[in-house]
Parts: C-alpha cells; structure tokens; sequence
C-alpha cells in the first residue's frame, strides 16, 4: 500500500510539501485507525522531520533514514521510469489517431512528438484526442484529394490551442475568440499583436471594472466591432479609442 500512497501524492510531504529524494518519507494514518478510516483515502505521505513531529517523538532515527534513503531513491526512480513508459505509450495513441485522420499523407517531427507529449501531460490523454477530432474538421483542407500543408501545420497548432480555450476561464476565452476575429478578418500575421493589445486593454479596464463587465463589453462591442474592420492600423484606431472611452465612463480621464 505504501508505494501506492508514495504515487498518489507524487513522492511528496502533504504537510510541509518536501519532495523525495531530498527527504525520507514515510506513509501513515492521517485520523487514528480506532476512530475509523483504514483505507488509502485516510492515508497520506510525510517526511520524517513531520511524522516524527506528529508523533511527538523520534520514532524515525538518522540512521535508518540513511538506511532507506538509497531504497525509496531506487523506488522513486523506478515510479518516474513508469510514468516516463506511461507517457510514450500516450504519445504513440495520439500519434497513430493523427496519423489515421492525415490518411499517411504527413507524419509528425520530433518537435511534434514533444508537443503532444506536452499536451498528454497538462490536459490528459481523452482531451487531447477529442481536440485532434475539433482540430481536423475545423482547420484540415484537401486539395486533388491530398490534404494541403498549410491545413496540416493548422492542425497541430488548433490541437494546442483548443485544449487551451477548453481549461481557460472565461475572460481569457473572449480574448482569444476576438484575436481568431482578427486573425480571420485581418490576416494569420496579426494575431499576436492582436492578441497583445487585447492583454492591454483588459489590463487598464481591470482596476475600473468587473470581470464580468469586461467580458460583456467584449463580446457587446469589441467582437462586433471586430467583425467589420479589415485592416491592423483601423482595428488598432477603434480599440485606441474604445479603451479610452471606457476610462472616461468611470472618470478616469479628462
């Protein structure tokens, strides 16, 4: 059980937050057994400075801490060597899914290899297939029955920045919607300064105005506005202006 509980809490102290190999650790009960909770759920890892201290006594001594260190390193090795197995048999599973939706027509990089990794590690293994899904119907385009280059380079990046918009809140979801209508109406070039300004815009409104208005006003008139200009320098006047606008409703300028 006790290697079980060391994965669980990712070989970590739950009470001072020290993580093995630097310390030793040890499992123990966090409510006495005779008061009930003998499963794993009432279990939880402590170094041996804390469980000591929640004992009030020294029951672990320095020597058998030197004793075991060089068993729970080997252990620790052996779990982060099955989470590493773990990671690469995920990587296969999303690249085989790409693979059968590219139809063989491209195949991923090393760099690409990295990034889904990446995406396993922060969103998990069913989010990133259902985004490959999102991602191929929205960005994939054929052209004489092949999928075209621009289209594939696309899809990789919507992956990513899907499972993105998925986990973010709100506010940062109106913002990267309104960069995608730039980018659209604008050009692919403008979308990180686009998306910059936006960052700034909200900046300034934040000390004057909720969360919630803000995201009103974004999605009421940022987005709709948006939507009709087709051009950086006339988008950049508009949200030049508006912010100011805004600053003025609360009296913040002249």
């Amino acid at each position: 059980m006790e290697d079980a509980i060391f994965r669980r809490d990712r070989c970590t102290c739950r009470v001072c937050g020290a993580e093995a190999p630097s310390v030793f650790l040890r499992t123990d009960y966090v409510i006495d057994p005779e008061r009930g909770g003998t499963d794993e759920d009432n279990m939880a890892t402590y170094c041996a400075e804390c469980y000591n201290e929640k004992h009030e006594k020294m029951i672990i001594t320095p020597l058998e801490m030197m004793q075991a260190r060089r068993a729970q390193l080997n252990q620790l090795m052996a779990w982060k060597n099955d989470n590493h197995r773990l990671g690469r048999d995920q990587v296969k599973i999303v690249k085989d899914y790409i693979h059968s939706r590219m139809l063989q027509d491209f195949t991923l990089n090393r760099a690409g290899d990295f990034q889904i990794e990446k995406h396993i590690r922060n969103y998990g293994l069913v989010s990133v297939l259902d985004k490959v899904d999102e991602a191929y119907f929205s960005k994939i385009k054929f052209k004489d029955d092949k999928i075209t280059e621009e289209s594939a380079v696309e899809f990789m990046k919507a992956i990513g920045a899907f499972l993105y918009v998925e986990q973010a809140g709100e506010l940062d979801k109106a913002i990267r919607y309104t960069a995608g209508i730039c980018r659209n109406n604008i050009g692919q070039y403008c979308w990180k300064e686009c998306l910059r300004r936006l960052d700034d815009y909200v900046r300034a409104l934040k000390p004057h105005y909720s969360e919630e208005q803000i995201i009103l006003d974004i999605k009421s008139t940022v987005q709709k506005r948006t939507k009709y200009i087709s051009n950086l320098p006339d988008w950049r006047a508009f949200m030049n202006n508006h912010e100011l606008e805004m600053l003025r409703a609360k009296g913040k300028l002249a």
